[in-house]
């Protein structure tokens, strides 16, 4: 499974989808720390550099040395549609992380993640 991608950090739909998605999960955002750890611990398989194929291990300590408690709290909401959302540089690696697990845990349903059809209105993401 790839690590999650600066171009797809940089992607606000990227970024809204994967709020969503954690807003959606059936885990309280005070839990979540502990069911990205479980998750990964879990996980079967290698995680790799998207460009060069290495193999890699998550740093999880992106992710548990924060305050987790309210980046967790306001990481689980939802953004509202006419919000563009965006990363501060502090957390892009965390983010990373987090999205990166979350992918590992379910393939299918992260699988558009950042993908929006294309139509006359907008261009594709």
């Amino acid at each position: 499974m790839p690590l999650v991608t600066n171009k797809e950090l940089d992607n606000p739909e990227f970024i809204r989808d994967v709020r969503e998605y954690m807003a959606d999960l059936p885990v309280s955002s005070w839990a979540m720390l502990d069911y990205l750890l479980d998750g990964y611990r879990d996980f079967q398989g290698w995680v790799y550099h998207p460009l060069t194929g290495a193999h890699l291990f998550l740093d999880i300590d992106e992710v548990i040395e924060c305050d987790h408690r309210e980046w967790f709290r306001d990481l689980c909401r939802p953004i509202p549609p006419e919000t563009k959302p965006f990363l501060r540089p502090a957390t892009r690696d965390r983010f990373r992380v987090a999205a990166t697990i979350l992918r590992l845990m379910d393939r299918k349903g992260t699988a558009h993640w950042g993908l929006r059809a294309a139509n006359d209105n907008e261009p594709s993401a």
